[in-house]
């Protein structure tokens, strides 16, 4: 069963933020690792509906985000227009995988529940890519939702067949990578690997602006169908529930080594 996105697609149409492990408090905690300063280039992948990249173009940065989903890039155009700001955003519709982006490009690199779900092929690709765009000395920042180092390969496939069958994406990655296995991919790759902790949650944004997306979800609340989306995948997401006993979520800091191009 492939990759369809569906409840993805759902939560686009909905304009829903912070669709990762911890919320704003988790992306928080991302950006106080990235340490993003002014003028910075940063590229996100899988921007979703924008607001990480509407809280990266309020500290100053250049971003750039990339995502595969219209409904997804619908909503951050939506959400970037409506809370504007002098620093211009750049969306891009593409895949992790395979960047349109020259090598050597960004300071920073951020994903949040983006690379951890990615069969591991496609993962190994998206490292190499990650290291490619980023200038020398610059970090790759992900807040990713992985298996514990208990799970067996039975137990993922068991896991990951239902999520597929009910939401349309993996619970987790198709083979049972947990952080040992992560940390090895990611230093094939070419990273140094600076942090793989627990993620702990931050203090979140008393800045953010949920305007956009009560907005949307205002516009949309009416619609038939997405009532039935709703009710659907409530349910759903309770007969899940224990399916996130097998997973964790870990802040992981990578930096591209100096002197490297």
């Amino acid at each position: 069963m492939r990759l369809d996105f569906d409840y993805l697609k759902y939560l686009g149409r909905l304009g829903a933020a912070d669709i990762h492990p911890l919320g704003a408090a988790g992306t928080a905690a991302l950006l106080l690792a990235a340490a993003v300063r002014p003028g910075m280039r940063v590229l996100e992948i899988g921007c979703g509906t924008g607001q990480t990249l509407w809280r990266l173009r309020r500290r100053g940065a250049r971003a750039v985000g990339v995502e595969l989903l219209p409904e997804m890039l619908a909503a951050a155009r939506a959400r970037l227009a409506q809370e504007g700001g002098a620093t211009p955003v750049s969306l891009v519709r593409g895949r992790g995988h395979c960047l349109p982006m020259p090598a050597n490009t960004f300071d920073r690199a951020l994903t949040e529940s983006v690379l951890g779900f990615q069969d591991v092929q496609v993962a190994t690709d998206m490292l190499s890519e990650l290291w490619r765009v980023l200038r020398p000395g610059g970090l790759y920042v992900a807040n990713e939702a992985i298996w514990k180092p208990d799970v067996s390969p039975e137990q993922a496939d068991v896991i990951n067949a239902r999520a597929l069958a009910h939401f349309g994406l993996r619970q987790a990655s198709d083979a049972p990578w947990s952080v040992r296995e992560w940390r090895q991919a990611m230093e094939r790759a070419g990273f140094e690997v600076l942090s793989a902790a627990i993620l702990r949650p931050v203090p979140a944004f008393a800045e953010d602006a949920p305007s956009v997306t009560v907005r949307i979800n205002w516009r949309h609340g009416a619609s038939p169908r997405l009532l039935w989306r709703r009710w659907y995948y409530r349910r759903r997401l309770r007969q899940h529930h224990a399916d996130g006993q097998a997973i964790e979520s870990r802040l992981f800091v990578l930096r591209k080594p100096e002197g490297l191009v």
